[in-house]
């Protein structure tokens, strides 16, 4: 993703200052509605942009709940009912960094409309976490470690400029979203075997590899300065 992103800027930079032209964009992202900044050198529009979601959620639960309490004295304990009160807390951040590049059939003029393909690689990153009482859960915290997230973009579409700076245009394409998970875990377990106590260690990997793929279709709004 890296290399992606420095090749892109390398491209721009090396090119004539003096054709290049920055762009912004608003349209569906490759996950959301999203802008796009960029930089137009000749006829190829490089693009970049980061989309970001945050979700959080907190339930509270409170009432009475039977526990036992042990005593050190006959009968050695009791079932008493208590209060309780829980508050579990969760929250997930989605950052989304792209980048991406669209090349039109022929030559941008006002009051012309030109065809032109567009691609797009987006590299999702997910974080999350749990706790209940302030007490962290490991478990929510290692599947977003786990998760690797890669995100595809290609369309086609039309494009028409009503002057230099400001265009209208029209896409359809497909998007792909590719996800691997990876897990590795361990168990010990003493069992009694043979006359005396014995440790066996056992291990397991889970994987699943994902992928969802969806037409789109997207009205487009460029200006260019």
């Amino acid at each position: 993703m890296k290399n992606v992103i420095v090749l892109s800027l390398l491209l721009a930079v090396g090119t004539s200052t003096a054709s290049a032209q920055f762009v912004f964009g608003v349209k569906p992202g490759v996950t959301a509605n999203s802008g796009q900044f960029g930089v137009k050198v000749g006829s190829l529009v490089l693009l970049g942009g980061l989309e970001f979601l945050r979700t959080t959620a907190t339930t509270d639960e409170s009432g009475t709940r039977l526990n036992y309490v042990y005593s050190s004295s006959p009968p050695f304990g009791s079932y008493q009912i208590e209060p309780f009160k829980d508050q579990t807390e969760v929250s997930a951040d989605i950052y989304v960094p792209f980048v991406g590049a669209k090349m039109p059939f022929a030559d941008t003029e006002a009051g012309k409309a030109v065809a032109y393909v567009t691609a797009f690689i987006a590299k999702p990153i997910l974080t999350s976490k749990r706790s209940t009482n302030g007490r962290e859960d490991e478990d929510v915290a290692k599947f977003a470690e786990n998760l690797s997230l890669w995100a595809f973009q290609a369309g086609f579409g039309t494009e028409y400029y009503f002057s230099d700076s400001f265009s209208i245009g029209a896409e359809f394409g497909v998007r792909m979203l590719l996800a691997t998970y990876e897990e590795e875990n361990s168990r010990t377990q003493s069992v009694y075997e043979t006359g005396r106590m014995r440790t066996y260690t056992t291990t397991s990997k889970y994987n699943l590899d994902l992928g969802v793929g969806i037409t789109y279709s997207a009205l487009c709004l460029n200006f260019y300065f």
